[in-house]
């Protein structure tokens, strides 16, 4: 699940405003999040820079790497990579009397301008770059699951996964049944000695187009009335468990890798409707730009891409929304 970031910053005499009337937030896209914090509080040069990077695990965060030229304690303590860091710890950087409040974003008041202002999350910030990304629908299959074989043969990406050794030259699944798949599958044939794509309605879902593409590949066998009921393990995926759904019969087939193919859901609950989005849930933004319906307030990366969503177009975007941010911040002050 993708996590976003947000820092509640406060002084020793409480002056927001005063001290980052100019900051900017970026909301963190991934399981692991680079944290940039800057304070105007102290010169702004390189040397004073402070990154962070944090993974989330059981509910904690913990310090991964840590690169600062000036003093940063947590909690009083030094930070150290391996750090663990908890809602509401409290950061102070070098000797000023700047204090840093660890939180997770829970709700958009925490990041729009103006509506910032009026709560006692974040009262300080001017512009954001929303990049929580998109999160790949899975269907609930034993041997899938995050615990089990999830990104040890089992994917919801196969542009990203499927020319790894590991696959070449070995069957694998997809499960699905719209365009997506057909492009996943038909992808996977370039590599894997065959592919199964697995339905479980009696129709694809999938364009006129995209299906004669599947059938007339040699590789792709579609597996229509089937549904995957579990994945087996010995190394990584060893063996799929497909049943008949119109006779109740099971096997299991070897395979090497399953590909989950039935969607995205962005991840934009917490925004709270206060940012206009497509009947999916994705951020609009206007064409060109990654600015959204808020000014101030822009969307990068999957969380407003639901074509290509791939790491370099969601970093290309993310530098825009940097930018535009940057640019927002300058012609307001």
């Amino acid at each position: 699940m993708a996590t976003g970031l947000v820092i509640h910053i406060s002084s020793g005499d409480d002056r927001h405003t005063e001290i980052l009337s100019d900051d900017s937030v970026r909301i963190g896209a991934s399981e692991n999040c680079d944290l940039r914090l800057r304070s105007s509080s102290l010169p702004k040069t390189a040397s004073n820079s402070v990154l962070l990077e944090l993974s989330r695990a059981n509910g904690s965060y913990r310090v991964t790497e840590f690169n600062s030229a000036v003093p940063l304690t947590l909690n009083g303590k030094p930070v150290n990579s391996g750090s663990e860091i908890r809602d509401g710890d409290e950061f102070r950087i070098a000797d000023s009397e700047l204090v840093l409040h660890f939180y997770p974003v829970r709700a958009l008041p925490a990041v729009v301008p103006g509506a910032a202002r009026e709560t006692h999350v974040a009262p300080f910030i001017e512009a954001a770059a929303i990049e929580s990304a998109a999160t790949a629908r899975r269907d609930d299959i034993a041997g899938t699951r995050d615990h089990e074989l999830w990104q040890k043969g089992v994917s919801a990406c196969a542009v990203c996964d499927g020319a790894l050794p590991m696959f070449r030259g070995k069957p694998l699944f997809v499960v699905g049944g719209g365009d997506s798949a057909m492009e996943e599958g038909l992808f996977l044939s370039k590599f894997g000695s065959k592919v199964y794509i697995v339905h479980r309605r009696d129709e694809l879902r999938a364009s006129a187009v995209m299906q004669d593409r599947a059938r007339a590949n040699a590789k792709v066998e579609l597996l229509l009335s089937h549904r995957v009921t579990a994945v087996l393990r010995g190394q990584g995926v060893e063996l799929v468990r497909v049943a008949d759904l119109k006779t109740g019969a099971e096997r299991a087939m070897p395979a090497a890798g399953l590909f989950f193919a039935i969607g995205h859901v962005p991840n934009t609950k917490f925004l709270g409707g206060q940012l206009a989005t497509d009947d999916q849930g994705y951020i609009l933004t206007t064409p060109g730009t990654t600015q959204t319906t808020v000014a101030g307030v822009f969307a990068a990366g999957d969380v407003q891409d639901k074509k290509y969503r791939q790491a370099i177009t969601a970093a290309g975007s993310g530098c825009m929304a940097a930018l535009e941010a940057e640019q927002f911040l300058s012609h307001h002050h």
